[in-house]
């Protein structure tokens, strides 16, 4: 027996299917039921028993406990509420625009008899079950819509609510929370300026090119920048690049070329691309990168910018600009130009490239100087920067060939254009002196020839050659006031434990490293002997540090380590005493958290006498002296005078107008950002 089919009913959509037989005549095979066989018979195949309508009745009766909320407590009910007057409409929806459940109490269930229990028999009209629940339902509905208004409101629980018409309430958290900008660790105060760089970079997320005259605190601002980079998105995902082995040094980074894959990339873009894409953790690590830096953009050429962004939409298998990684560009193209191809194309700056327009959304002018506080001095050094000479700013510059006296003893540093000159002006100061020497060498650590000749682009020399009353300057930072470019002079050179036990003695004595200076230099020459020297035993019946005591000074320098150089420095103005410890130098491509890193382990200390105005480039010169007789770059004169921190303590020569090159392709490009 079947259901009865009466069409002012609605359709059931769970209506079982009564299977054809094979010859499709209605049959069934031997031994198989229909769905609705299966809920008339019991385990023997026998036919159930019929229950008749009273039978129903007394079922659905029963079971009303579950539907109809009592009277006496308003915890323990179910509410439904209608948004259509049509329960039909409520059918249909399978009570999806309920808005508020609340669980039934348990002796609300008690009494009531199982859902199964009103299955209608074969004998049931399905027509008159339907309009009898749908009755008892509407009933209860209305019931339950008229204590509501009585009731108090309760507590929509999200994980009950229509899934369809609420979001995950995780989800709608974190679309609500406000963006909080990443601490830096440095501690250092940014300008107004600096901030609304990082907030474009790190909140708007914006590709950004900021620029700004030399001393306007790029450098900073990039250190601070990577810091809260990482921070944001995790250390691997920043890609800390500059455009020259020296540069990438100075910011522990790579070279831009390095980190491509690319090479310098003299072929085409598909050319650039099969190179990069050869080593699966190149195609790795440019897959994980969410934003690249690139320093110094002012010596990268143009072309190889645009063969990077193609390269960059092929490793991201995305046609966004530069494959939708985020760009941060840095540098001022009034200073070093890219260094030309003798036998390729004309250089082309960054600027100047097919996809600069697309690939950059921002360009930021940096404007407040730090390095120089001498407004009359900022002014020249701007107009030497655009190459705007007139008489009067030519007369305050032949001004500066006077020569500048220093109380105490340091030299300036002169800077000169080539290698040669600064090689050769170094050698002559160091001969000249006639005190004792020592000679350090590199403990280089590379795996191959490559990584080897990388460490030759540190700054940290092969062979350090010093003498006491050498001028030197130091290549790393160690606090707030002993910085990279801080100058001083060699006093001597003492082993740790030597220099630990006279710092103490110093320190409860009350007297100063220059009143026993000489004493130190006779300790000193102790070092590495067998026996203490004659020169040492006679000196010490008349040492400040006691006969007794010098002599066991004596015997631990003979049993110390290595002697290191005893420096003293000029600090803001304030004389300073360090004994400089060997320190670690990374190639431009290494890290410093991966133990097959090519590296160097060398005094951080130069020669001073005489730099290059190329390794000058970022650094800030205490003072300084520059000879432009043999000046050959647009910007040279530019990055080398504004060096220094003041015009009293810098000293030209040779300073001649037409010697004051501008490119006047990079003067167009600052005025259409209007700094020009």
């Amino acid at each position: 027996m079947s259901f009865s089919k009466d069409k002012s009913t609605l359709k059931n959509p769970f209506k079982p299917l009564t299977p054809k037989s094979a010859s499709g005549k209605g049959k069934l095979p031997q031994g198989q039921k229909t769905l609705a066989n299966f809920f008339t018979t019991n385990a023997s195949n026998k036919p159930l028993e019929t229950k008749n309508d009273s039978v129903l009745n007394s079922s659905l009766e029963r079971s009303q406990s579950f539907f109809t909320p009592p009277n006496n407590s308003a915890k323990s009910s179910l509410f439904l509420k209608k948004s259509n007057s049509s329960l039909d409409a409520f059918d249909q929806n399978d009570g999806m625009e309920s808005d508020l459940i609340e669980i039934p109490a348990a002796n609300n269930l008690k009494n009531s008899k199982p859902i199964g229990s009103l299955i209608p028999s074969r004998q049931t009209s399905r027509t008159s079950v339907v309009s009898a629940t749908k009755a008892l339902l509407l009933d209860n509905l209305r019931q339950s819509q008229s204590q509501k208004s009585s009731q108090p409101k309760k507590r929509i629980n999200p994980w009950i609510n229509n899934p369809i018409n609420v979001k995950n309430p995780r989800l709608s958290q974190k679309e609500r929370k406000e963006f909080v900008m990443p601490t830096g660790q440095s501690g250092i105060t940014l300008s107004k300026e600096q901030e609304h760089v990082l907030e474009l970079i790190l909140k708007d997320r914006l590709s950004v090119f900021y620029t700004g005259s030399a001393g306007t605190g790029k450098s900073v601002l990039l250190r601070e920048l990577v810091d809260r980079l990482k921070m944001l998105y995790g250390a691997k995902t920043v890609a800390v690049t500059a455009s020259t082995g020296l540069a990438a040094v100075n910011i522990g980074g790579l070279t831009i070329n390095r980190f491509s894959g690319c090479g310098i990339a003299k072929g085409s873009k598909e050319d650039a691309f099969r190179a990069a894409s050869k080593s699966p953790e190149n195609r790795e690590k440019w897959r994980r990168t969410k934003v690249l830096i690139i320093d110094e953009v002012s010596m990268l050429d143009g072309a190889f910018l645009d063969k990077l962004e193609y390269v960059a939409r092929q490793m991201m298998k995305n046609n966004k600009p530069f494959g939708g990684i985020q760009l941060v560009l840095t540098g001022d193209f009034f200073q070093l130009p890219p260094v030309p191809d003798r036998n390729g194309p004309p250089i082309k700056f960054c600027f100047e490239s097919q996809c600069w327009n697309t690939v950059i959304n921002k360009t930021i002018l940096l404007q407040k100087v730090f390095r120089q506080t001498d407004l009359t001095f900022i002014n020249l050094l701007n107009a030497l920067r655009v190459g705007e000479i007139n008489g009067e700013i030519e007369s305050e510059f032949k001004k500066l060939a006077r020569e500048v006296k220093y109380d105490d003893g340091i030299q300036p540093s002169e800077l000169y254009p080539t290698r040669n000159e600064v090689d050769n002006s170094n050698r002559t100061r160091l001969n000249q002196l006639k005190t004792s020497q020592k000679v350090y060498h590199a403990e280089d650590h590379f795996s191959n020839e490559r990584q080897k000749s990388l460490l030759e682009q540190t700054l940290a020399p092969k062979e350090l050659i010093l003498k006491e009353d050498a001028q030197v300057m130091m290549l790393k930072n160690k606090d707030e006031t002993l910085v990279n470019g801080s100058m001083g002079k060699v006093i001597t050179f003492l082993s740790m434990n030597v220099y630990l036990i006279i710092k103490e003695r110093l320190r409860q004595n009350r007297s100063t490293w220059s009143e026993l200076q000489h004493e130190l230099r006779i300790l000193s020459r102790c070092h590495g002997c067998d026996n203490i020297p004659e020169e040492a035993i006679e000196f010490s019946k008349k040492s400040q540090l006691g006969e007794d005591e010098f002599i066991e000074l004596a015997k631990s320098a003979i049993h110390g380590t290595e002697s290191l150089p005893l420096v003293q420095f000029t600090c803001k103005g304030q004389q300073r005493i360090e004994l400089v410890e060997r320190d670690e130098f990374l190639a431009s491509e290494s890290r410093s958290n991966d133990p097959t890193a090519a590296s160097r382990r060398q005094i951080p200390l130069v020669l001073s006498w005489a730099l290059s105005i190329h390794k000058s480039q970022g650094q800030t010169l205490d003072r300084v002296k520059v000879d432009l007789n043999k000046i050959f770059e647009a910007g040279q004169v530019y990055v080398a005078l504004s060096r220094a921190v003041s015009k009293d303590r810098l000293q030209v020569l040779n300073f001649q107008k037409h010697k004051i090159m501008t490119n006047p392709r990079v003067k167009d490009f600052y005025k259409s950002l209007g700094s020009v």
